[in-house]
């Protein structure tokens, strides 16, 4: 897919087209994963729920396959089939919470100690990592969906540790 980098919004605009068909579980699907959430009584709860059948039911598998390893894999694929990457499980975990009408977005960070950040007058692609962003009521949330240990909503304390693979 075309795109240009000569703005963080050309680069964003390229990354959010380039996501555009990946990131939808079959109408069937979605409506199983409503249905698991149905009886839970807030957001918070079914983004903590969705989050540990994510890490029961999926694992991590580092694919750096099709376009150099910047696409992720369809959420129907890592429904079926059980594993992705960092890419495609965030995006998984993205597609889980569209069903339930929870809003997520795609995070492209540079995970590590000490890391330099982004410069903001410099498009570049400095980014080795894919998290989770989840903005609830008074509460941004952030999963780290390769993780299948660390307790929901600990991304900050993963980063802190070293401890991202």
């Amino acid at each position: 897919m075309p795109g240009q980098l000569t703005s963080w919004q050309s680069y964003g605009k390229w990354q959010h087209d380039l996501n555009a068909d990946v990131c939808t579980l079959s109408a069937d699907r979605a409506a199983e994963i409503k249905k698991l959430t149905a009886n839970l009584p807030g957001d918070k709860e079914k983004v903590k729920y969705l989050y540990e059948y994510l890490q029961h039911n999926v694992r991590y598998v580092n694919i750096k396959l099709g376009i150099g390893g910047l696409k992720p894999l369809s959420a129907t694929f890592v429904d079926q089939k059980k594993y992705g990457d960092c890419k495609a499980l965030s995006n998984y975990m993205v597609a889980l919470l569209k069903s339930v009408n929870i809003p997520a977005y795609y995070a492209i960070v540079k995970a590590g100690d000490n890391e330099e950040p982004a410069d903001p007058a410099f498009p570049a692609d400095p980014f080795n990592h894919i998290i989770v962003c989840v903005p609830l009521k008074g509460d941004t949330t952030w999963l780290e969906c390769t993780n299948n240990t660390q307790p929901f909503g600990n991304w900050v304390l993963l980063q802190k540790t070293g401890m991202l693979y």
